[in-house]
């Protein structure tokens, strides 16, 4: 399972939520980790490619 938390939680709240009820088998990414600032990216296919890879790259390490 992949979680990611919303963009510009730099506290992980979505992570830490996961982990407070139990759910300790994910993947954790931070979308900002990319690059991408809330409410200043506009949703276009490189950016959705962009938070994929992220994705891809937590399920398959190198």
């Amino acid at each position: 399972m992949i979680e990611t938390t919303g963009y510009g939680c730099p506290v992980d709240c979505a992570k830490k939520l996961l982990q407070n009820n139990g759910i300790v088998k994910f993947e954790h990414i931070r979308i900002t980790d990319s690059g991408l600032e809330k409410g200043k990216c506009p949703t276009t296919k490189e950016n959705i490619e962009k938070i994929a890879m992220m994705g891809r790259s937590a399920l398959i390490p190198n």
